[in-house]
C-alpha cells in the first residue's frame, strides 16, 4: 500500500463513521461488552478522544475534497504536457526512422518502429508497506502512464532502487538507456536467465522478465528534488529501436520534463 501525502476519502469516511458509532453507542447504552470492558471502563478520555477525533476527519474531509478540485487545472496542464512530449518524442522517432537512423541502426527496415510501441511512465518515489519485514520500504511508484496505443497492458512488477531499467537511474541518479532487445537476445529459459548475474538480471525474476520483456528499449531520466537528490523518474519505453532512444533531441525533451516536474514536486499528478 503506497503512503501519500493525502487520505483517500474513503479512509476519512472510515474513521468518522467508527469513531461516530462508538461514541453513539455509548450514549445508547449500546455495545456494552466493549464499554464495560475495564480497561476502556476507566479510560476516561477515550469517549473524548474519539468525538475529537470524528470531528476533526469530518470538518476536514471538505477541505481535502476542496483542495482536489483546486489540483484538477493543475492536472490538465500536466495531462496535456505529457501528450505534448509524448507526441514530440513520437514526431522525432517517426523522422529517424524514414532518414534511416532509428531501430538497428540502418534504413533497410523503414517500418520497424509503430507508434503504439511508444509509451512514457512518470514514476515517484514513496513509503509502501508491505506484510514482510522490512515492512516499510522505498518503492518507485508508477503515478501517470501515456501512451497512444491501448496495448500493452500495465504489468504488476514493483521496482526498487536497483532493480529494473528505473531503479538502476534510482542507484545511479543519472540517465540510464539500456537495448534490453540485444541484451537478452538469446535468453529463452528459466536456465538461461538465472546463468545471467543479478547486475545483468537488473534485481527480475524470470517471471517478471517475461512480463516485461517484450519492452526492447528503455530511457530512464531522473527527477531530483532543489538538493539534487532522486525523487523519481521518467521513462520511455518502445519495443524496438533502442538507437532512436540515443538521439539528443529525444533525451533533451525527456529531461526538461523531469525538470519541470522536480521543480513542482509532482503538484497536480498524485
Amino acid at each position: 500500500m503506497a503512503l501519500g501525502r493525502r487520505w483517500p476519502t474513503w479512509t476519512d469516511a472510515a474513521v468518522v463513521l467508527v469513531c461516530s458509532g462508538l461514541v453513539a453507542a455509548r450514549q445508547g447504552h449500546q455495545l456494552g461488552w466493549f464499554w464495560s470492558y475495564p480497561p476502556v471502563h476507566r479510560s476516561a478520555w477515550l469517549p473524548v478522544s474519539l468525538t475529537v477525533t470524528a470531528a476533526l476527519f469530518g470538518t476536514f474531509q471538505p477541505t481535502t475534497a476542496h483542495r482536489e478540485n483546486r489540483k484538477q487545472p493543475v492536472r490538465a496542464v500536466w495531462d496535456r504536457h505529457l501528450l505534448q512530449t509524448l507526441g514530440d518524442v513520437l514526431g522525432r522517432c517517426q523522422l529517424l526512422t524514414r532518414q534511416g537512423t532509428g531501430g538497428g541502426g540502418s534504413g533497410r527496415n523503414p517500418a520497424e518502429f509503430h507508434w503504439p510501441d511508444l509509451a512514457l511512465h512518470v514514476w515517484r518515489v514513496t513509503w509502501v508497506l508491505q506484510r514482510r519485514p522490512p515492512f516499510l520500504v522505498h518503492e518507485l511508484l508508477r503515478i501517470r502512464t501515456v501512451r497512444l496505443g491501448s496495448l500493452p497492458a500495465l504489468r504488476p512488477v514493483r521496482f526498487y532502487r536497483g532493480k529494473g531499467v528505473v531503479g538502476s537511474s534510482w542507484l545511479r541518479n543519472d540517465e540510464v538507456i539500456e537495448d534490453n532487445d540485444a541484451r537478452y537476445r538469446r535468453v529463452s529459459s528459466e536456465d538461461e536467465w538465472n546463468k545471467l548475474s543479478h547486475q545483468q538480471r537488473d534485481g527480475l525474476s524470470y517471471r517478471e522478465f517475461l512480463l516485461v520483456r517484450d519492452r526492447g528499449a528503455i530511457l530512464s531520466s531522473p527527477i531530483r528534488d532543489s538538493k539534487g537528490r532522486f525523487i523519481g523518474c521518467v521513462s520511455v519505453d518502445i519495443h524496438r529501436g533502442a538507437r532512436l532512444l540515443h538521439d539528443e533531441v529525444i533525451r533533451s525533451e525527456i529531461q526538461q520534463l523531469c525538470i519541470g516536474l522536480g521543480g513542482t514536486y509532482f503538484e497536480g499528478l498524485w
